[in-house]
């Protein structure tokens, strides 16, 4: 997968989270007048939102048709291979069990059966194109719809390793899966280290792929490289929501909003914790959301292994507050909703933490 490495990062917590007793009071901290001037120089796209009423929100539509919004991961499979042709008293062929254009048919039609099987047991969107099989970088090249994939799911039965770079200089995502035991096995799956990613040295060799981007029969191996990649496109460039505004922990707030506009590309909008606590004032007196919250508290209480420690009403608080967080994000067609100063703000507006909401946000 020769992105997904570019977007790695460390995991940033608030300024002022008492739950890892860290300080606030630090040189990560920035003061406002340097957070509007790098605003307004374009490093972050940050909207503030006002006049926000609860009545509003609960007009837009009823709860239960709110569902998360992501984007399905597109994937072009493509099995390489080459049918060999004899030759007298010299080598004529590469070792594998894909040799002839029947072998490659049946191949391909095992494939089909095991990418619908993926398809059914992801929890995430994701979609196939029609898997191509391809001889040499002319046929890999005349591909029609290799643009339209986010990635390729090249099944590395046989062929030179010079398609192996046609598809690599696309910019694409790449995941190679061998066989073994699964099934006839590939050419490429003694050969893929030393022969292409190390490219006959003893260090990899190939920009963007290693090890970790080859998978070896275990269809479950390809599924969570997909998922995560899933996590990536519905990340990159997407727009989120901030309570109380931007902040960050482990690096400077500059050096945080600098990784946020350019390498992951998010527009943030952001409500503040005076307009959220209106918001949350509101959504405690309406007796549609209050029951809505007894009920869905009720039932969560219920799942096996689940032991109520505190008040029922803590619990029952933090379902309101999803609620207001769930259509404060749909309103402005967010999918995540990150929580600046985590603990001690919030309380004392939702009566609860936010740790129970955004992880029922979560699932």
């Amino acid at each position: 997968m020769n992105k997904i490495s570019n977007y790695s990062s460390t995991g940033f917590h608030k300024p002022g989270c008492n739950c890892c007793h860290h300080n606030p009071a630090t040189a990560n901290e920035m003061t406002r007048r340097r957070f509007v001037s790098l605003a307004g120089a374009g490093a972050i796209g940050t909207v503030t939102f006002s006049g926000l009423t609860w009545s509003s929100l609960l007009a837009e539509k009823p709860f239960e048709e709110y569902k998360a919004k992501r984007q399905p991961l597109i994937i072009k499979p493509i099995l390489t291979y080459e049918v060999p042709t004899r030759r007298n008293q010299t080598s004529w062929r590469s070792w594998g069990g894909i040799q002839t254009e029947k072998d490659a048919a049946a191949e391909i039609e095992r494939i089909n059966g095991e990418l619908k099987a993926l398809k059914e047991k992801a929890d995430f969107p994701v979609e196939f194109l029609s898997v191509s099989g391809v001889r040499n970088v002319k046929e890999a090249e005349g591909a029609t719809d290799l643009k339209s994939a986010d990635m390729f799911l090249v099944y590395a039965a046989g062929g030179g390793m010079n398609i192996f770079d046609t598809l690599n200089m696309m910019d694409k995502d790449i995941v190679f899966f061998c066989r073994h035991r699964s099934g006839p096995v590939y050419l490429w799956y003694e050969i893929i280290s030393p022969r292409y990613l190390r490219q006959h040295t003893d260090k990899l060799a190939v920009t963007g792929l290693t090890e970790n981007d080859v998978v070896i029969d275990n269809q479950d191996e390809i599924l969570w490289r997909l998922r995560s990649l899933a996590g990536l496109k519905n990340t990159v460039g997407s727009r989120i929501l901030t309570i109380g505004g931007a902040g960050a922990w482990a690096q400077p707030l500059d050096v945080v909003m600098k990784v946020v506009k350019e390498k992951y590309k998010l527009d943030i909008k952001d409500v503040s914790y005076e307009e959220l606590g209106k918001l949350i004032e509101e959504a405690i007196h309406d007796n549609s959301t209050v029951a809505r919250a007894k009920s869905r508290a009720g039932e969560y209480l219920k799942i096996s292994g689940t032991k109520l420690e505190t008040k029922i009403g803590f619990v029952e608080n933090c379902f309101v507050l999803e609620e207001v967080f769930i259509r404060l994000m749909e309103k402005f067609n967010c999918r995540a909703d990150p929580v600046n100063n985590c603990m001690g703000t919030i309380m004392p507006l939702a009566e609860s933490t936010a740790c129970l909401t955004l992880s029922l946000l979560n699932e």
